[in-house]
């Protein structure tokens, strides 16, 4: 009994680590193409730029969900 619940615990914590850890490189891809993202006209640079802030906030929210 104590063994299963423990294996989900498990299960769970890779989960929410693989997702911040997602989230991150989200923020990170955008971060780093910042500069072409803002001299695009048509590829949706204001998306983007709101996108990378809900990948922040989820890294943040995530972080605190582990801690």
């Amino acid at each position: 009994m104590h063994r299963n619940r423990l294996d989900e615990a498990n299960i769970e914590l890779g989960k929410e680590l693989w997702a911040i850890k997602s989230s991150l490189d989200i923020y990170r891809l955008i971060g780093l193409n910042a500069k072409t993202i803002k001299g695009c006209i048509n590829c949706g640079g204001t998306f983007l730029f709101f996108i990378q802030q809900l990948s922040l906030a989820a890294v943040a929210l995530g972080l605190a969900k582990v801690f």
